[in-house]
């Protein structure tokens, strides 16, 4: 589960959410930043609700400019993958600047390596815009990364929202799809977040071609006031066989 998805309940009773979690029957976590409590704390309660931490978000500025320390709070929360959430827009420009973005991964991507850790990148939809005659910035990222350095965690709803066809970036991303989000799309015209098993997107047929390491759920917002409600839809799905 993408913590988030709880970002308020995590800063108000991090223990309490995740033994909330576990009681839901995730057994597996993604962080999005500590919410005001030290590695050491996170360590801990990780352990205590045997929650596994299969990856954590990290900023493009502390990665930039923070790297070792990212890579010391990964080794604290046992955290095997680093995943770049976001590329701030001025560094997506033109298509140059793109092929640079890319260039930076690798450059991360070694260093991470090197550390005995993984780098992976999320999208969201504006990845998939062209930027130039032809390519997206999604096509020069796969295609000016390398594969050995950089994965990618592919948030199927974004490229949902963007019109991608799912399949084909499952099969175009091969093993360096190492990780999913998954999430659901409401049949209206907004097109927003829904439970998984609670909007239009096919993940009877979807599911099959997602051989990653973790399908992670997530729910940036919720129509239902409390975010747990949401969640326990979607593992309940996910868990019923489909």
């Amino acid at each position: 589960m993408q913590l988030y998805s709880v970002r308020d309940a995590v800063q108000q009773d991090l223990e309490g959410t995740l033994e909330r979690l576990h009681d839901l029957g995730y057994r597996g976590v993604e962080l999005a930043g500590f919410g005001g409590a030290k590695p050491e704390r996170w360590s801990h309660l990780l352990l205590s609700n045997h929650l596994t931490p299969v990856a954590m978000h990290v900023d493009y500025q502390r990665l930039d400019q923070n790297l070792e320390r990212a890579l010391a709070d990964a080794d604290v929360i046992g955290s095997p993958v680093l995943v770049l959430p976001w590329i701030p827009e001025q560094l997506r420009t033109t298509q140059a600047a793109w092929i640079e973005m890319a260039h930076w991964m690798n450059r991360v991507g070694e260093r991470v390596r090197e550390q005995g850790k993984r780098f992976a990148y999320h999208n969201h939809a504006f990845e998939f815009d062209k930027v130039g005659a032809a390519a997206t910035g999604y096509d020069l990222l796969v295609q000016s990364t390398d594969p050995a350095l950089v994965e990618f965690e592919l948030d199927i709803f974004w490229a949902a929202k963007a019109d991608q066809s799912v399949p084909d970036l499952a099969k175009r991303l091969g093993k360096r799809m190492t990780l999913c989000h998954v999430k659901d799309m409401t049949g209206d015209e907004e097109r927003t977040f829904a439970p998984v098993g609670g909007g239009v997107l096919p993940w009877k047929t979807w599911l099959d071609l997602l051989p990653v390491q973790a399908l992670i759920v997530e729910q940036d917002a919720c129509a239902d006031p409390d975010p747990f409600n949401c969640l326990k839809s979607s593992i309940d799905y996910l868990k019923s066989g489909i």
